[in-house]
């Protein structure tokens, strides 16, 4: 009979950590995914409208003139007021350009690339890519 009860002692203090363990683990999986769920949206928002202004100064041909104010002047014209972006255009001849404002070090930044052509009439002149990084205000 005291064989038995070790035995049972024994197996029910694995039980009571087997239970405490497993409940540490879903609290600690709780706690991300409300923390996931709380900036998600606005930084999936975010992601998106840098993505969108990069995209339409692409099609808008504003890319493709190289010339920094023109860019930058397209970008603050699309630009919502509660963010702000930085974007680099970098063509394969070396030109690289930026504009925008500088990127902040304790904020989230979400960021992105697009590659575009410039063309000469029908054909390809020059490969080139826009990587952008755009935080809220």
């Amino acid at each position: 009979m005291k064989g038995l009860m070790k035995k049972g002692f024994v197996f029910s203090l694995d039980i009571a950590i087997a239970v405490l363990v497993t409940l540490l683990i879903m609290a600690a999986a709780h706690r991300n995914i409300v923390n996931a769920e709380k900036n998600s949206l606005p930084n999936a928002q975010m992601a998106a409208v840098g993505s969108d202004i990069a995209a339409l100064l692409d099609h808008k041909g504003v890319l493709q003139t190289l010339d920094e104010e023109k860019i930058e002047s397209g970008m603050n014209d699309l630009m919502p007021q509660n963010y702000d972006m930085l974007l680099k255009v970098a063509v394969d001849d070396g030109t690289v350009l930026y504009a925008g404002d500088s990127v902040p070090a304790e904020q989230f930044v979400s960021s992105g690339k697009r590659f575009f052509t410039i063309k000469d009439q029908a054909s390809i002149e020059h490969y080139g890519y826009a990587s952008y990084w755009i935080w809220a205000r």
